[in-house]
């Protein structure tokens, strides 16, 4: 026999007696309205006919999913036909963007538009710029710190400009730092070497009510360009732990002495190797000696340290091997399309043109004898900056850009056999014109994750290496991304050279040429 639930049925159809098809709509708070914390505020709301019973009145937040509780309860019982709820806003109700839900059953309920509750008695917004201050010397070139503290701003991003000191209003910044940027307080910016020397302050600025100018301060042209440059072991030697070998190093404007420094390769500092030495030299070296004790086998780096200046500072481009025994390596094999004539190279030019703030234009003669090779040779790597005057008061500026690619497809699957792969560049021209401070021409090798065809789109990992302007030929232990390449890990798209800055003085341009190849090791 079935049971009959009567009690549920008949409290289902009192229901239906009570509210029919009712229409519930909420007409206050509606779109627009305001609400201020601690102040008197009211609900109102219309039912398609009077019936008994109570509504609900909740404040939710905006957004909110169902199963999230109300912000705040206004009413578990308010007779429906009212029409219309008063209270206050709580102090404890954080400022935000919330709802008002007027519900008289499952069915019969309805939403106000968003509206805001806002602390009105907060004080006005403001910005202080704390960094740079009076006492502040910056250094065309060199990285500064803007500092800033806001209060009462709301969230979003400030815009950070340059300003000459004293200038009017209406005229513009000497430099946009950032167009926008979070409202965090603090951000590093590189000066340009184009920003002349004078008196400046920072703006920052969240809009035309809320902004501040830092104390006047001073920005002054860098002077020559302090370097240091490891020689030897700069990547992929493979030394005796105890056997004599020589470690070489150059300096450029480093006056006093340098330490050298073992460093574990992704790791750490192990030790000094020696204390006071000349700026530029050569040491005779127990290889794996340091600070009295002797490195395990391993991957290592070579650092050269100012000893005055510990931000004057370089390191092998790349790792080198200390084994406790030489084996004898079996004869390379070279990869198919491995040797240097059959590299597949693909040099790109990218234009960018700018208003001119420079004279005289660059001086394009050191461009038409190009040395050895042109941006369009299929057998060099190509890669620099130059720019030349296109109109008065208009010049261009184009970055090389080479994507080198060796055709590995005979060796698929021998990952495990790869001993070692080592890309070598040999540097076969160089031109560098105008102001040397802007850049030594150093570029970034990195690996190609994915297809290069756009000129600013790629997918890069970075090797730890580069190709200095002081070097001729340059070794790079790329192992781990060709075994990868061998066993199917990533896909082979090559290797990237690009220069890592765009040289922005008035007349300055670098410009050179690698022939690369790849030799590779196998078991």
């Amino acid at each position: 026999m079935k049971t009959v639930k009567w009690a549920s049925i008949l409290a289902v159809m009192a229901s239906h007696l009570l509210l029919g098809d009712q229409t519930l709509v909420v007409t206050l708070p509606h779109a627009g309205t305001d609400w201020c914390i601690g102040n008197p505020c009211t609900v109102t709301w219309t039912i398609s006919s009077p019936v008994p019973g109570n509504v609900a009145i909740r404040l939710r937040r905006d957004g909110a999913p169902d199963g999230e509780p109300a912000a705040w309860i206004l009413s578990e019982g308010t007779p429906a036909a009212a029409g219309v709820f008063s209270s206050t806003v709580p102090a404890s109700l954080p400022p935000g963007r919330y709802f008002i839900r007027v519900k008289a059953s499952a069915t019969v309920m309805d939403d106000s538009p968003a509206f805001d509750v806002m602390d009105c008695t907060a004080p006005p917004g403001s910005i202080t710029v704390t960094r740079p201050n009076s006492s502040s010397i910056w250094v065309t070139g060199s990285e500064a710190t803007i500092r800033w503290t806001s209060i009462n701003v709301p969230p979003g991003s400030v815009a950070i400009r340059l300003r000459r000191w004293g200038a009017p209003e209406d005229e513009p910044a000497v430099q946009i730092v950032w167009d926008s940027t979070g409202n965090d307080g603090e951000e590093t910016w590189t000066i340009p070497f184009a920003v002349e020397a004078g008196d400046y302050a920072i703006r920052v600025k969240y809009n035309n009510d809320i902004m501040d100018d830092s104390a006047k301060f001073k920005i002054v042209a860098a002077g020559p360009s302090k370097s240091l440059t490891i020689v030897t072991p700069n990547g992929g030697e493979t030394w005796r732990l105890g056997s004599e070998h020589e470690i070489r190093w150059q300096s450029s404007n480093v006056s006093g002495n340098v330490r050298l420094e073992l460093v574990r390769y992704n790791d750490r500092t192990l030790g000094v190797i020696r204390d006071n030495q000349s700026a530029s030299g050569s040491l005779s070296w127990e290889a794996g000696k340091y600070s009295g004790n002797t490195a395990p086998p391993g991957k290592y780096l070579l650092r050269v340290r100012s000893m005055a200046d510990h931000e004057i500072f370089d390191e092998s481009d790349a790792p080198f091997d200390l084994t406790t025994l030489i084996k004898q390596p079996s004869k390379p094999l070279l990869a198919k399309m491995a040797v240097t004539r059959k590299a597949q190279i693909k040099n790109w030019m990218g234009g960018r043109t700018h208003p001119s703030q420079v004279s005289p234009p660059v001086d394009l003669s050191v461009f038409q004898a190009r040395p050895k090779c042109v941006p369009n040779d299929s057998q060099h790597a190509v890669v620099g900056a130059e720019w030349w005057q296109l109109a008065p008061g208009i010049r261009a500026g184009c970055l090389y850009r080479s994507q080198v690619l060796f055709r590995l497809d005979d060796l698929k699957g021998q990952g495990k056999k790869l001993r070692q792969a080592t890309l070598t560049f040999r540097r076969d021209g160089h031109l560098c014109t105008g102001d040397a401070r802007v850049s030594s021409c150093v570029l970034s090798i990195c690996v190609l994750l994915t297809p290069w065809v756009k000129y600013d789109e790629f997918q890069i990992e970075r090797i730890n290496a580069a190709l200095k302007q002081s070097g001729e030929v340059f070794r790079i232990d790329v192992t781990e991304a060709v075994r990868q390449w061998l066993d199917g890990a990533r896909e082979n798209h090559g290797f990237l050279l690009f220069g890592d800055e765009l040289p922005t003085s008035k007349d300055f341009a670098c410009f050179s040429c690698f022939t690369p190849s790849l030799v590779l090791s196998m078991d």
